[in-house]
């Protein structure tokens, strides 16, 4: 259960309607929560996460999950293993990367695909660092773990593409090594030496998030050791990516963006810095005020102004199609974030660690301080309109706000043999105890239909809509007129009671629901694939 801390103080101020999704870094379990506080769903798993979950856009849990006994499993923000759960908590695969060399951690993000890209450590081992250019006097021990992103199918576990920052490196330290090269003149790459001096365990980069941005095909990603955020090309082949050109921009798997800590790159001094240990850096969604901006938590680790963290915007030089202005001698720009937040007075919120941020559809921005397990969301102007703490709480790593109150299952029907496919409504605690019908349509969602009282169904309103109205609570579709539960919960069934119509293979159905007396609320659409 949650408290909500402060919601009420500001009643002139509006949160984004929608459901959070947080998990303890102490529990076995990941929570749906409403704006209410008020837990709407949730899914028990069998270790504690490590760290990341989200949910897929069919409703079903993507959870990282902790596997000790191997050497990675002592590095900060360890995994090892990724489940995919479905609605009702039934393990639907399970891939584990997890050995002396390798370890899975941290993040993950969905692909348009349903494909996963996932942050994995690699030990490539203190000789391997001197035969690269790394001075000696760095290194401790004989591990020295570097990072790479990696692609896997989704339900296989195959990995079908990966990234490796040992591809992609630079040092002035020997001469007589093929990575030598002056360091100022290639910020496309990294420098061996940086940081210039032994760093925890060996774990040299520490990439702490993922995310992808569908229009560009770009990866962006996250070092807390390097406070900097990169951009590299994911429309590479394998091959392209370990090499300097190919893909869409040309470059190959070299950095097509950096920003945070020139000095890394030796185009500035420890003054130039403007990122300190951050994490979950993530685009803006097109359509979201700052689309395409570029979000994160800055956590403000050894800040020169003080011990706070604050929520950085920013919007890279680029063009249109993805490619990046990059300097002839000077740093990446800008100079400064286009907005940022801090709490009042800024030490109010401050977590050294882990931690996260997302730009919300009306422009809110929703934040986890992560540490103290306190979730926040302030509107444009700055002003906190939630604020919200787990009780008992432990840290929470990042959450994620989903606009989403009826989801599909797998999304799919079989017309050759016929199916059922549950659908589940889950609304909020603030609709609970209404009415609702669910409707249905083969021709889209835009532009809608309008209904009485102003509200948009996002379904054109045709032929197979008026069959659905028709044959509601009927045995091909349960439960689609109904009462939600006090927490605005309810479950649905399409049956098709045998094979389906041979010209349906192929198309798709949207299906929606609306409140009832008075129509005074929409969900958004979902998608059946109509399936041989």
């Amino acid at each position: 259960m949650l408290l909500p801390l402060i919601l009420a103080a500001f009643p002139q101020y509006v949160p984004q309607d929608g459901m959070t999704l947080y998990s303890l870094s102490n529990s076995k379990e990941s929570h749906l929560i409403d704006i209410q506080g008020n837990n709407m769903h949730s899914w028990k798993g069998q270790a504690n996460p490590g760290l990341a979950n989200y949910l897929s856009p069919e409703g079903n849990l993507l959870r990282l999950y902790k596997i000790s006994g191997f050497p990675g499993a002592a590095l900060g923000g360890s995994g090892g293993g990724l489940r995919e759960f479905d609605w009702d908590g039934q393990i639907l695969w399970d891939f584990q990367l997890a050995n002396t060399t390798e370890h899975l951690h941290h993040d993950l993000a969905i692909l348009p695909n349903g494909n996963i890209l996932a942050l994995a450590w690699e030990n490539v081992g203190r000789s391997s660092a001197i035969a690269a250019g790394r001075n000696p006097s760095y290194l401790q021990g004989q591990d020295f773990w570097s990072d790479r992103v990696i692609e896997i199918e989704r339900g296989t576990g195959n990995i079908v593409w990966q990234w490796r920052i040992w591809d992609h490196v630079v040092q002035d330290y020997d001469s007589s090594l093929p990575s030598h090269g002056v360091v100022a003149d290639h910020p496309e790459l990294l420098s061996m030496n940086y940081p210039a001096r032994t760093v925890n365990r060996g774990d040299w980069i520490h990439l702490n998030s993922v995310a992808y941005n569908p229009a560009l095909d770009q990866i962006l990603i996250s070092s807390r050791e390097w406070s900097e955020i990169w951009v590299i090309d994911h429309s590479t082949t394998t091959a392209e990516a370990a090499g300097h050109s190919g893909g869409r921009y040309g470059k190959g798997g070299d950095i097509l963006y950096r920003w945070g800590n020139p000095e890394c790159y030796d185009r500035g001094t420890s003054s130039d810095r403007l990122l300190f240990g951050q994490h979950d850096a993530n685009w803006i969604p097109d359509g979201y005020p700052g689309e395409s901006n570029i979000l994160l938590y800055n956590n403000g680790n050894s800040r020169p102004s003080g011990r706070y963290s604050s929520i950085e915007e920013l919007v890279p030089a680029v063009d249109a199609q993805g490619n990046y202005a990059v300097p002839a001698t000077s740093p990446f720009g800008p100079t400064t974030s286009h907005w940022t937040w801090t709490d009042s007075p800024p030490s109010n919120m401050y977590s050294s660690a882990i931690s996260g941020c997302e730009r919300q559809p009306n422009g809110n921005t929703l934040i986890c301080c992560g540490q103290d397990g306190r979730l926040i969301e302030v509107d444009p102007a700055g002003n906190v309109v939630w604020d919200i703490q787990p009780q008992g709480s432990s840290s929470i790593f990042k959450v994620r706000r989903y606009q989403k109150w009826l989801w599909p299952g797998n999304g799919v029907l079989t017309a050759s043999t016929g199916d059922t496919l549950e659908l589940d409504i889950v609304a909020g605690s603030d609709r609970g105890n209404r009415d609702y019908w669910i409707v249905g349509g083969f021709s889209g969602t835009s532009p809608g239909t309008t209904l009485p009282g102003g509200i948009v169904a996002p379904l054109n309103n045709d032929a197979f809509t008026q069959f659905v109205m028709q044959k509601t609570n009927g045995p091909g579709f349960q439960s689609f007129r109904g009462t939600l539960d006090a927490n605005g919960f309810a479950s649905a069934k399409i049956d098709t009671m045998g094979p389906i119509p041979s010209s349906l293979i192929g198309k798709t159905a949207h299906f929606c629901f609306v409140t009832l007396n008075p129509i005074d609320f929409a969900s958004n659409p979902i998608p059946i694939q109509i399936k041989p």
